[in-house]
């Protein structure tokens, strides 16, 4: 009677199941059971492939962010290993690991590590122990502000002792400046000094070596990264953002955000309509924008975001002169205290004239330019 039931087994599909299943109806089993069995053993197999997926995800996360979700720029690297050298590296991977072994087996010493690996653990050390290295040398770039008695007065925003340092070598050191509520910051110098650096550090999205921001007292260590990114809102350059979708869809992701969901806050796209940008702007694709129209947007949200303190990252850099007027005139009557990079003198002659705001002014030291 076994080969009739067998092949009854084999008609309904059973027999063609992998694993235990198969086995445990050979075996004179209930189908059910035995299905059930095979389906609590898929479970926990997923399972287990779920956890380590989450696990690994979790250790990735960890080791690109710091405990404030800055990025760690160091820990990305750009694949452009090709097959044929991605071969060739596990080829010296394997004689490695073949030497490894055999000095192991014969207690043969270890070579000394080469010097561009004992440079790179020096550069890798704690902040602590970098800073004394990197004051052996002149910074690149020096720093000079011009500040005003109101900044001093009524402080509102406040950078002490910053210090940064790019490729192994200190670029600035010991940066301060203090704002009054609503002041302005205008920031210039050439390219590669650290002008988005600063602005980023400000942001807490990038560490700086030492020093300390504060804003109305409070330090931003001692604050909720979050909380204080959405008090200091960074806006950096345009052609750099590469966003996906239309500016409404990115306007009602930031609304659904609930961010200074307390503050009293006018239409964005109302702003940009006063600024002369049609409604239809809106519903565009990002990339089908001229640089112009997306400063204005962006300018729009950035004002209109409740922010205490913006950072802006030449915003008017692709707008032409009368559109430059307009948004500098609504900087003027923001309430908010604005820290802003460019590259015109006359812009930041402008925007500090009459005592309302503050020059700082980074030049290249001795062979510091690149």
């Amino acid at each position: 009677g076994i080969p009739p039931t067998l092949n009854s087994i084999n008609v309904i599909g059973l027999v063609s199941l992998p694993g235990m299943m198969t086995g445990q109806i050979l075996g004179g089993g209930p189908p059910a059971v035995a299905a059930k069995y095979q389906m609590m053993i898929m479970f926990l197999i997923s399972g287990c492939g779920v956890c380590s997926m989450l696990c690994m995800l979790l250790l990735a996360s960890r080791s690109m962010f710091d405990a404030r979700s800055r990025l760690r720029a160091e820990s990305l690297t750009k694949r452009t290993t090709k097959q044929k050298d991605l071969v060739l590296w596990l080829l010296g991977l394997a004689w490695s690991f073949l030497q490894g072994s055999w000095r192991v087996l014969t207690n043969a010493p270890s070579p000394a590590p080469p010097a561009d690996m004992r440079a790179n653990t020096q550069i890798n050390a704690s902040k602590e122990e970098m800073l004394p290295l990197l004051l052996t040398r002149n910074p690149r770039a020096s720093w000079s502000l011009t500040p005003t008695d109101k900044s001093r007065a009524d402080p509102f925003f406040t950078a002490e002792g910053l210090s940064h340092a790019f490729d192994g070598r200190l670029l600035w050191h010991n940066l301060s400046f203090t704002l009054g509520r609503g002041g302005t910051l205008a920031v210039t110098g050439p390219n590669g000094c650290g002008k988005s650096t600063l602005l980023r550090v400000l942001a807490d999205l990038q560490e700086s070596l030492c020093g300390h921001v504060e804003l109305q007292g409070t330090r931003s260590s001692s604050t909720v990264a979050t909380q204080w990114r959405s008090q200091v809102l960074y806006l950096q350059q345009s052609h750099k953002l590469g966003l996906p979708g239309t500016p409404r869809k990115f306007l009602a992701k930031l609304n659904s955000l609930r961010i200074n969901k307390d503050s009293t806050r006018r239409d964005p796209v109302a702003v940009a309509q006063d600024w002369g940008m049609e409604a239809a702007l809106w519903d565009r694709e990002w990339n089908t924008l001229s640089g112009g129209q997306v400063q204005h947007l962006h300018m729009a949200i950035a004002l209109t975001s409740g922010a205490q303190v913006l950072l802006l990252d030449e915003p008017t850099s692709a707008c032409d002169p009368v559109a430059v007027a307009r948004l500098e005139k609504s900087l003027a009557d923001s309430p908010a205290t604005k820290i802003l990079i460019t590259h015109d003198e006359e812009q930041a002659a402008r925007l500090t004239e009459g005592g309302r705001g503050q020059r700082l002014v980074f030049r290249w030291v001795g062979d510091g330019e690149p």
